[in-house]
């Protein structure tokens, strides 16, 4: 059915509508239709007309033109993202990253991300919703690499909304992330670094002492990481042999804990790591009997390892009997 209205349209309308009327060989009626499905097409696609008009801005060519951004091969930016995981960046980076009012709701934030990864070409999609006053942030993607780059990102930008990660739950193409209300943004983002942050202190250490760590790094592979890395005040006890070796701060410091007030199941989990990733030992294996430490010294070095262990395990209140043979030492938990 055909409608016939009257209209007025200044001389610049006309002059805006010209290519169409181009496209429809001057048909006035052609050309105000094609008008009107397009604009049935950007209010399907943004919500409102007022939308598409904040999203004008985010055209790919734009974006790259004005220097915001750059296209980077999928293959050559997963291999980047991979090989950064774990390390969340600075807030003042991920804020230049993308310009998002302050103003904005959390619903309009998500819009506005979800534009922009379609824009850019992330695999990914995200979805949220308020309720019993957390903030329910779901993301979704065949690959595990983007979607955990993805949620530190919203992380982040959820920070800047007065929120903190509650909870945290990854799967192999989705991440379901609950945050609830912060007035401490700094506490907000220490919480982001516990979730996603598991390599930053590499990536900080690297930065800041790169020389150091390329000599470490160096010297380890040139010695196939037949290295110790030990205190200096623990090697010097156990070069002469004197007093107390040492080597509780450093439990205290890993659990941030009094060294009494470490669950006994904790400490074997920390007493393991640290013996075989400090070198000093090859391997150790536990159970509710007994403790076994495998190594490679000669006696008289064996007998100076073995006080010392002897000596932090029994610093937590249990006591042990001690058999040795060689290579191998085993503490068998003492009942009284």
């Amino acid at each position: 059915m055909f409608i016939r209205k009257n209209i007025s349209l200044k001389e610049e309308d006309i002059k805006k509508i010209e290519p169409l009327l181009e496209m429809h060989e001057g048909n006035f009626s052609a050309a105000l239709r094609e008008a009107i499905n397009f604009t049935n097409f950007m209010i399907e696609k943004y919500g409102s007309l007022e939308r598409a008009k904040e999203m004008k801005g985010f055209e790919r060519e734009k974006y790259i033109e004005e220097g915001h951004g750059v296209i980077v091969p999928f293959s050559l930016l997963r291999w980047l993202l991979n090989n950064s995981r774990g390390f969340v960046p600075d807030l003042e980076v991920v804020d230049e990253s993308i310009d998002i009012r302050k103003s904005l709701s959390l619903e309009e934030v998500m819009e506005v991300i979800n534009e922009r990864y379609k824009m850019l070409g992330f695999p990914v999609t995200i979805s949220m919703d308020y309720r019993d006053e957390k903030v329910h942030l779901k993301i979704k993607g065949l690959d595990s690499v983007f979607n955990e780059f993805s949620a530190v990102i919203e992380s982040l930008y959820i920070l800047e909304q007065s929120f903190k990660i509650e909870s945290c739950k990854k799967t192999s193409t989705s991440i379901n992330v609950v945050y609830g209300r912060s007035d401490n943004k700094e506490q907000s983002y220490k919480q982001i670094i516990n979730h996603f942050g598991y390599n930053q202190a590499i990536f900080k250490a690297l930065s800041e002492k790169s020389e150091f760590w390329r000599h470490v790094i160096a010297s380890y592979e040139l010695l196939n990481y037949n290295l110790i890395c030990i205190p200096k005040n623990i090697f010097e006890h156990l070069v002469t042999d004197s007093g107390y070796f040492g080597g509780i701060e450093f439990f205290e410091l890993k659990s941030e804990k009094y060294f009494k007030d470490i669950p006994w199941d904790e400490f074997l989990v920390l007493f393991k790591r640290a013996l075989m990733n400090a070198g000093i030992v090859d391997r150790v294996e536990y159970d509710e009997e007994k403790i076994m430490i495998y190594h490679c010294y000669g006696e008289e070095v064996s007998k100076r390892i073995e006080k010392w262990i002897t000596r932090v395990l029994e610093a937590t209140g249990k006591k042990f009997d001690m058999e040795s043979y060689y290579g191998t030492t085993v503490y068998k938990y003492r009942s009284s």
